[in-house]
This record gives structure tokens, C-alpha cells and sequence, in this order.
């Protein structure tokens, strides 16, 4: 299992044109779709609207989550990469050989040989439609190839849903800290840790009982919940989930869990996520929002 949002920062959120495109085009379709006749139109439109949100959230990640496509840990000394050439670790910096044959540039020109990393910068290496980085991990290197390959990028498994109801949708009360808090949360990666900014505390209450989220701050939103429940035993993806929340003008704080969806990892190996806070494991079901990806 190896859970990837990086830096609250959600790593989130590696959407380009393609995603833009791709979210006007299902917003189109779905404000173009007329609401099915109903006596209760209240909940047709909001399931509506939470159909509506997970179509767009699942181009964001056709667009985004999928172009990575394999990762590498680099140890001190000489790394073969295929297809690509010989890494060469030296106390944080890399330099790279490349194989005879593959035609690579760097900034747009012609590269064979010479220093892709150092402590301060790094280079992005093109071979075809694939980039090769060099990335950190705490303590940890790994070189990443993305593809710009549409077709790869557009390969999702399935991914249901449990019903959607109104009981996950729950206004909470807001406690937010006085100035933003940093913390680390443990990932996959030994002695890599996730660094985000701890936002506050949500108090909710789920069947009579009380309970406390502790939300950090977000790119995409203004905070970002990750949690862990009892449906990750068995239905939902083991590592936990997210949903995000945005701090309203006026009214309470509401968290729907029905928009509760996978990390990053979940979907792509190749990614790595935080782990949510100790504090953040739920000791109930919460049977909204995404379940398992399921292959095609």
C-alpha cells in the first residue's frame, strides 16, 4: 500500500489545460441535463449535484493522477534506469549518462551527460513523451517518469459509490487555531514525512455522538479532511480518504462526506500520500463517498 498527495499541497493537483478542458465539458453537460421529474426535487437535485461533483473530480484525475507512470529509489552510486540511461548519486547531487541511442533534451536542447540535481534545482529530462525528474523524498531519492500520452492518462479503473444521503452531509462546529499549526504526517516512505499546516478542529456529531477532525489547509479548498473509518476494512481503500471543505461567508462549517474520495495512491502506485492523523481515525462506518478502484 503506498498512500500520495504531497504537501497540502494536496499534491492534488497536478491539473493542467487538459483538466480545465475536460471540467468544462462535463460542467456543460451536466448544467445542459435537465433534473428527472420527482415529487421530492430537493433530493433529486442534490444527488444531482453530487453526481455532478464526482464526474468532475474523476477528469481531474484522468488528466492529472494517471500521467505518473513510474518511480524509481535511486541509491548512492550508479543507478541503471531503462530506457533512459545511468544515474549517478553522489551526496544529493545526480548526474546522468544516457544511454547510447535515446535521444533526450533539457530545456529543449540536446542533453547526453551532465548534472540533473543538485540540493537547490533540478532538470527534467524529455525522451519521446516521457519526463524523468529526479524528486526528494525526506531523506530519500526517486526518479519519476510522466507520460504525455493521452490515451495512458485517460486508463481508470472503476470506481463505485455508496448511495448518496443526506446524513453524510453534517454541519459541524469550527474551531479554528489561532494561527496555523505545522504538522507532519507519516507517509509509506520510512523517515519521510508530509509537512502541512494545521487549520483547526471540526466537531461533529454522527448518530448522538460527538466527534473531532482536525483539518489542514488546502490548495484546492480551504481545508482538507483526511480520515480514516471503519468501511476501509473492507470497502474503502485501506490507507483512508479525503474530502475537502470550504469555510463559509456565513452560516456553519459543512463537512459531506458523500465528496469523501480516494488519495492520489489509491488510483496510481507510483504515487505517495500522507497518512491521516491519529486523531482523525474514526471509530464508525462512514458509508458515503468513494469506494475501492475496481480494474476494468
Amino acid at each position: 500500500m503506498r498512500p500520495t498527495i504531497i504537501r497540502g499541497r494536496a499534491s492534488f493537483l497536478l491539473l493542467g489545460l487538459f483538466a480545465v478542458m475536460l471540467t468544462t465539458s462535463v460542467l456543460a453537460q451536466q448544467k445542459a441535463r435537465p433534473l428527472p421529474a420527482s415529487k421530492d426535487t430537493a433530493k433529486v437535485s442534490y444527488e444531482d449535484e453530487i453526481n455532478a461533483w464526482h464526474a468532475i473530480h474523476i477528469a481531474k484525475m484522468k488528466a492529472g493522477y494517471l500521467s505518473t507512470v513510474s518511480r524509481q529509489w535511486l541509491k548512492e552510486g550508479e543507478n541503471v534506469v531503462e530506457g533512459l540511461g545511468t544515474l549517478n548519486l553522489d551526496r544529493g547531487t545526480v548526474t546522468l549518462q544516457v544511454n547510447r541511442g535515446v535521444e533526450a533534451t533539457v530545456g529543449g536542447k540536446p542533453f547526453s551527460s551532465g548534472v540533473v540535481r543538485t540540493e537547490k534545482e533540478q532538470q527534467k529530462v524529455l525522451v519521446g513523451s516521457r519526463t524523468y525528474v529526479v524528486a526528494s523524498y525526506g531523506p530519500h531519492l526517486a526518479v519519476t517518469g510522466s507520460e504525455s500520452n493521452k490515451e495512458m492518462q485517460m486508463k481508470l479503473g472503476r470506481i463505485s459509490r455508496f448511495p448518496v444521503s443526506t446524513k453524510w452531509r453534517i454541519e459541524v462546529r469550527w474551531q479554528p487555531y489561532a494561527s496555523l499549526q505545522p504538522v507532519k504526517l507519516t507517509t509509506p516512505v520510512p523517515d519521510y514525512l508530509a509537512e502541512y499546516q494545521a487549520a483547526g478542529i471540526a466537531i461533529l456529531s454522527i448518530d448522538g455522538k460527538e466527534y473531532k477532525l482536525e483539518a489542514v489547509k488546502g490548495s484546492l479548498s480551504d481545508l482538507i479532511f483526511a480520515f480514516t473509518d471503519q468501511t476501509n476494512r473492507t470497502d474503502t481503500y485501506g490507507g483512508g480518504r479525503f474530502v475537502f471543505a470550504d469555510l463559509p461567508k456565513v452560516g456553519p462549517l459543512v463537512i459531506d462526506f458523500n465528496k469523501a474520495f480516494n488519495p492520489p495512491c489509491a488510483v496510481n502506485p507510483y504515487l505517495i500520500c500522507p497518512l491521516p492523523q491519529k486523531a482523525n481515525h474514526l471509530p464508525m462506518r462512514i458509508e458515503a463517498g468513494e469506494k475501492k478502484v475496481e480494474e476494468n
